[in-house]
């Protein structure tokens, strides 16, 4: 949770340390892709801070895989002297995802997240998700429902269990991560038959999951005032301790 002491002494210095940075960002250009953050509680961000941090990541993200559409989630705590810190990498297979984190790592390298939005005079955990959608082609078939960045209000657990860890695994100390898209239904039930694995260290990390899934409950999400279904990408890890 944010510590509420004032940061505003702080700020004009900061934040012209991060305009000359950012000055060497790449200039400005009509892009599609969508950036959207909210806190790792799942707190929003001020608007104006999301104004601000947008535009820059959009520019650096727009050059990786630009010929096909993806989503990714990028998770990772802004420091106070815009240094970054992820919290949860990409699969080493996940080429696409690797590359987001080292554009996100370049735009903290460039302070573009400082200075933090007041409240947060030390540091900021974000979970940020970017949808590119190139210029001619559509976003992932999701067969009507709707993005994150479409909804007012997104979707939100009320009851997730843990995926089980595979016996035969832990016995042989596999560890792994399986990256999962699914539909979020009005109900805040997964839809049968919209589980979509995306990376998975094994398969039975990946049927793990969604035996889990068919049993977690959502608050589901909202679209001017009524219920709607979402998208939900979401990684899941499995560590032998």
């Amino acid at each position: 949770m944010p510590r509420a002491h004032t940061i505003a002494v702080l700020v004009p210095a900061v934040f012209c340390a991060w305009a000359a940075a950012s000055a060497q960002l790449p200039v400005s250009s009509r892009s599609s892709t969508s950036i959207t953050a909210a806190t790792a509680q799942g707190e929003a961000l001020p608007d104006d801070y999301l104004t601000r941090i947008a535009p820059s990541v959009r520019l650096l993200v727009d050059s990786v895989a630009s010929d096909s559409s993806w989503v990714r989630h990028v998770y990772f705590t802004a420091k106070r002297d815009g240094t970054l810190r992820f919290d949860r990498s990409a699969a080493p297979e996940d080429s696409i995802g690797r590359r987001v984190e080292e554009k996100v790592a370049k735009a903290g390298a460039a302070r573009v997240f400082t200075p933090l939005p007041l409240g947060w005079d030390d540091s900021l955990s974000v979970d940020m998700l970017i949808v590119h959608p190139p210029a001619g082609l559509p976003l992932p078939d999701t067969s009507g429902a709707y993005f994150e960045f479409q909804v007012d209000r997104r979707v939100s657990a009320v009851s997730v269990p843990t995926p089980e860890y595979p016996p035969s695994l832990r016995a042989a100390a596999v560890a792994g991560r399986v990256l999962a898209r699914f539909i979020v239904g009005t109900d805040g039930r997964v839809e049968p038959g919209s589980f979509k694995v995306l990376q998975s260290a094994a398969p039975e990390f990946s049927e793990a999951v969604r035996v889990a899934l068919e049993r977690a409950t959502y608050r589901p999400a909202e679209l001017k005032g009524r219920k709607v279904r979402q998208v939900m990408m979401q990684p899941y890890d499995f560590s032998v301790r």
